[in-house]
C-alpha cells in the first residue's frame, strides 16, 4: 500500500516539474521573436567609464556595478558608440 502511494506521488511530482518547463520554453521562444522588435525602440543605459563595453536594461546588476556616471540612450545610439548587449539582461 505504501508503495502504491509512493508511486502515485512520484508520478504526480514528475508531471508537475515537466509541465512548467515545457510551457516556459514555448513562452520564451515567442518572447525572443518579439524582443528584437522591442529593443530597437526602447532606451538602454550605458556606463560612461573607460572600461564599459555593454548597454543594459534599467534594473541590471551589471549596471549597478558602474561607479561612473550612467546615461540613457537608444539602442541604435549605443551600437554606434560601440556598445554591445549585456550578457546578463539581454
Amino acid at each position: 500500500m505504501k508503495r502504491l502511494f509512493l508511486l502515485i506521488f512520484v508520478v504526480l511530482i514528475g508531471q508537475a516539474y515537466t509541465y512548467p518547463q515545457a510551457a516556459n520554453t514555448a513562452a520564451r521562444s515567442g518572447l525572443q521573436k518579439n524582443k528584437s522588435k522591442r529593443v530597437q525602440a526602447e532606451q538602454v543605459y550605458i556606463c560612461l567609464s573607460k572600461r564599459a563595453y555593454a548597454y543594459h536594461a534599467y534594473r541590471c546588476r551589471g549596471l549597478n556595478r558602474c561607479k561612473a556616471e550612467t546615461s540613457a540612450v537608444s539602442v541604435s545610439k549605443a551600437h554606434s558608440m560601440g556598445y554591445v548587449p549585456c550578457k546578463i539582461c539581454y
